[in-house]
């Protein structure tokens, strides 16, 4: 009885781990190919193009960095922007393509889900992909009124992280993150009369700066990041 047992766990793990295993097509490869540029439109060169199975949206979101146990083929963009990239091709529910440059940019992922998806031509055309450079914004706001002013603010900018979804080659916008509004906010006191803090957003974002002093209508006003970085103070 205990050898049967024992047959039956053996059998049960090894369902187990051939379950977990990628799902590579026999004598199937892929091409990934498009163009890499930035926000005015200029060829990007030196971007890394790397196409990934099961690395999951919430390891492309966090910008962690990519193992290559997931990886199925990299390659670079040239000096005029264009890219291929021929891998592997698994079925997966994750099959990504990512493009990033550095710290400095943003940076792009094309998720799809292989399961029952493949090219007609064995082609994933990304087209044009814009990374735009990425400004950071150092804000410093302190209190020069009286003791008991309160003011309550908001800073309303673009994300610079873009997940475009795609289901049988078409963009499914509902699951897809791309260049998104964030919002933060606070509420300065007595407790903490001043803050200096910052947060990064691509170039070219106009970011809406809303306060209200002491519950008073609150008050809008705008500015555009078009540097590496922006000086942004505000006294109340």
């Amino acid at each position: 009885m205990k050898k049967n047992y024992r047959i039956i766990f053996a059998l049960l793990l090894a369902g187990l781990v051939f379950s977990c295993e990628t799902r590579f097509e026999d004598d199937i490869r892929v091409l990934a190919r498009g163009s890499v540029v930035n926000e005015s439109g200029a060829a990007v060169a030196d971007a890394e193009i790397a196409v990934f199975t099961r690395r999951g949206t919430s390891s492309i979101f966090s910008g962690s960095s990519s193992s290559d146990e997931f990886l199925l083929g990299r390659n670079q963009s040239q000096s005029d922007g264009t890219f291929e990239v021929i891998s592997l091709f698994d079925r997966d529910l994750d099959f990504s393509i990512q493009i990033t440059l550095d710290e400095d940019h943003t940076n792009y992922a094309y998720l799809t889900s292989t399961v029952e998806y493949l090219p007609d031509d064995l082609v994933f055309d990304l087209e044009t992909v814009t990374l735009k450079t990425i400004g950071t914004v150092l804000f410093n706001i302190s209190r020069i009124s009286e003791e008991g002013t309160s003011m309550a603010y908001s800073f309303n900018y673009k994300d610079t992280r873009c997940v475009a979804y795609f289901v049988d080659g078409e963009l499914d916008p509902d699951q897809s993150y791309c260049l998104e509004p964030i919002t933060i906010n606070r509420v300065l006191n007595d407790n903490r009369p001043d803050i200096e803090n910052s947060f990064r957003t691509p170039f070219g974002t106009e970011v809406e700066f809303t306060y209200s002093i002491n519950d008073a209508a609150p008050i809008t006003e705008t500015f555009i990041v078009n540097q590496s970085t922006y000086e942004f103070n505000f006294t109340y």
